[in-house]
Formats: C-alpha cells, sequence, structure tokens
C-alpha cells in the first residue's frame, strides 16, 4: 500500500502540491511525462543486443527512458543528498520485476569506488537495492568491489568508456551463487560498459551463476 500511496503531499520531481494518493508522489505532469518501459521489449536496443550477446549476461530489462524529470530526480539522489528518492526508485523497478516476472534468488547493485563512497557518503544504486530486497523479499549480497577509480563516464565517448571500465572490479567466488540466479541493479544504462565489465567478473569467478541486470533508466534508444 506504502507503494501507491506516499506519505508526502509535494511532488518529488516539482515540489508542487499533490494528493496523498498521487503515484509515486508526483504530479500528474510530471508522472505524465516519464517514459515507463515496463511492458517494452528492449531487446532490439543496440546495447542490450551487444550485452546479451557476451556470455555474462542472461537477461536485461529497463524501467524508463532518461528524459528530463528522471534526470533531475536521478540528479537529486545522486548529488543532492536526497536519499529519500530511493524508495521510490525501488518501487519503479519492483512493479518492473512484477510486470516482467524476473525471478532471480538474489539481489545485488553495482559497486563504486570507496573513495567516490567516501566523497558522497552513499552509493545511491546499493540504498534502491536495499529496499528493492525488503519489496521482494530477496537476499541483497555483495561479490564485487571496485579496485579502479574511473572517470565520470559521461565525459567519455564509447571506447573510452570500454577502456576506462577495463579491471574495474574484483569479484570473489561465492559458493551460494552456484546455479542460482543474481539479480543486478544499475541505475543509467548508456553504453553498457560498466554493466559488462562487472558481469564479466563475476561470472568468472562463478561459473554457474546467471545474471540479470535491471537499469532505472536508459541513457537513449537506438
Amino acid at each position: 500500500m506504502e507503494l501507491i500511496f506516499p506519505k508526502n503531499i509535494y511532488c518529488i520531481n516539482c515540489d508542487k502540491p499533490i494528493s496523498r494518493q498521487n503515484t509515486l508522489s508526483l504530479c500528474s505532469n510530471c508522472h505524465e511525462n516519464i517514459k515507463f518501459l515496463y511492458d517494452k521489449n528492449v531487446s532490439y536496443d543496440k546495447e542490450v543486443i551487444e550485452l546479451l550477446k557476451s556470455k555474462y549476461i542472461d537477461d536485461i530489462k529497463i524501467a524508463t527512458i532518461y528524459d528530463e524529470v528522471m534526470k533531475n530526480l536521478i540528479h537529486k539522489i545522486k548529488y543532492s543528498q536526497k536519499t529519500y528518492l530511493a524508495r521510490y526508485f525501488a518501487s519503479i523497478l519492483y512493479t518492473l520485476i512484477c510486470k516482467n516476472n524476473i525471478d532471480f534468488d538474489f539481489i545485488s547493485s553495482v559497486p563504486i569506488h570507496k573513495k567516490r563512497l567516501m566523497q558522497r557518503g552513499y552509493n545511491q544504486v546499493d540504498l534502491i537495492v536495499k529496499h528493492l530486497s525488503k519489496f521482494t523479499k530477496k537476499p541483497q549480497i555483495s561479490v564485487s568491489k571496485r579496485i579502479k577509480e574511473t572517470k565520470d563516464m559521461y565525459t567519455l565517448h564509447l571506447k573510452e568508456r570500454n577502456e576506462e571500465m577495463k579491471d574495474a572490479f574484483e569479484s570473489e567466488y561465492d559458493e551460494k551463487l552456484s546455479d542460482k540466479t543474481l539479480l543486478i541493479v544499475d541505475d543509467i544504462l548508456t553504453t553498457g560498459a560498466t554493466a559488462l565489465n562487472l558481469c564479466k567478473s563475476i561470472k568468472n569467478k562463478n561459473k554457474t551463476v546467471k545474471i540479470k541486470i535491471i537499469f532505472l533508466s536508459r541513457a537513449s534508444l537506438k
């Protein structure tokens, strides 16, 4: 019920007064301007195709398009300490999971480097996953860490992103992942370089795990 009937009475995007019954605590205008991909087939997306061609990823789903509203909300949680937004993002991803019948055993977030964690004080995707773990009643685990301090991806071109993300993650063997399905959560899909290198690191240590990824938003559709 809490996912449907929010606690606050102001739009979390534009701060306009809203009814307590507004979905996701968004005013009708902001909600209508989010392009949801809950029921869309994203397998034709160029980056999705390339990721699924690899032997490291078994399935990919995307919740929204990274347009004006989603960009503003994601920037708020990443750069303005609006950590309460994690719960709303988790509810969007929970809807994606339910609508697509995504089955999995464990859930994990894309790790950030310890230096960035110290600077920001939190990993916004990890906060989302904490809520999502409660919604789905699936255990949250950590099987990888980011060992390379990478540049901000938005400043780099495709080739540079792929090079920057090489050997960025270090994963461990985890016996409980044997023949199980791991769901990885990330906030934005752009080129897929981060997701590919993370999943490669995990899969190289855990040969029999199936890996599925869900993204909160897609920077563009090809």
